[in-house]
């Protein structure tokens, strides 16, 4: 039987690949091993990409949940499908990420959303006082993204 390298790394570099891989397959990967079991609860990065239907946005709403709060958060990634029409749903969807990022002192969040999708993207105001973060990307291609109040960013 061949030598299992990936499981003698250390949790941190574990966790550091994971957060390079959509969160549909970090928690696909608690079927590895005991060990991997509970290591999607603490990744550094949270990349979403979600597709249209409600189904996906609440297993998204649970997998922030059952993060584990004390685990830091250094990047979150949120992109949509072309598919996706702006609703009311996808506005308080997209806000509920955004302030959990914030909430859990993200330094890097980037938000992307097509050309044909979400026709107004609008943020919360706590994004724009956030004191940890240090990069913010906003791309959405023929459309304008709404700020509610100043951009006061102190990092």
């Amino acid at each position: 039987m061949a030598e299992d390298r990936i499981n003698q790394l250390p949790d941190e570099i574990l966790q550091h690949i994971l957060s390079f891989i959509d969160i549909y397959e970090v928690v696909q990967t608690t079927i590895l091993s005991k060990r991997w079991k509970d290591l999607w609860r603490s990744v550094l990065g949270i990349r979403l990409h979600i597709r249209s239907g409600g189904r996906r946005r609440r297993r998204v709403s649970q997998f922030l949940s059952h993060r584990d709060a004390a685990a830091p958060l250094h990047g979150f990634h949120l992109s949509f499908d072309s598919v996706i029409r702006v609703l009311e749903d996808d506005e308080a969807f997209v806000e509920e990420c955004v302030l959990y990022a914030i909430n859990q002192g993200v330094q890097s969040l980037r938000i992307q959303s097509p050309h044909r999708g979400l026709t107004t993207l609008r943020l919360p105001a706590a994004l724009f006082t956030s004191t940890t973060l240090r990069e913010l990307e906003l791309t959405q291609k023929g459309s304008e993204i709404y700020v509610r109040g100043r951009l006061s960013l102190p990092n």
